[in-house]
């Protein structure tokens, strides 16, 4: 895309999405992070989208330890401004490929936390080995 990201876009470990990928995170932060970094994050909310037809949905988190966001608590929270510049990017970053994204729904850090469980778990389900105890 010749959009630039919103902020820094990455994925959660350990996860799968209803897209059969780990599930995509986009955090803020002060600060670029370099790539294959792990961030200690915490979610404040999710934006949903239809990406050619499929739902497609992105964590939005901050890290713990960024003084300048980690006031934030919850999506809502964050200035009009920042959730405008994060929608306009999901609607237009794939327009260049000829694909169509639509940005349904921005939903808060409760609806983010329980796509997350339900991405865990269903790596737990696909991957049963790696959480094997032993007995």
């Amino acid at each position: 895309t010749a959009t630039h990201y919103p902020a820094d876009y990455g994925f959660i470990p350990r996860t799968i999405a209803n897209d059969d990928d780990p599930l995509d995170v986009l955090v803020i932060c002060s600060e670029p992070i370099l790539p294959l970094t792990l961030v200690r994050c915490y979610p404040i909310g999710q934006v949903a989208m239809l990406d050619e037809g499929k739902e497609d949905i992105k964590i939005i988190a901050i890290p713990f330890k960024d003084p300048t966001w980690n006031c934030f608590r919850d999506i809502m929270d964050l200035p009009t401004h920042i959730l405008d510049e994060i929608k306009h990017f999901f609607n237009v970053y794939k327009q260049l490929e000829g694909k169509k994204m639509e940005v349904l729904e921005i939903s808060t850090k409760d609806v983010a936390e329980q796509t997350i469980k339900e991405s865990i778990s269903m790596y737990e389900k696909t991957f049963p080995w790696v959480y094997k105890k032993d007995e």
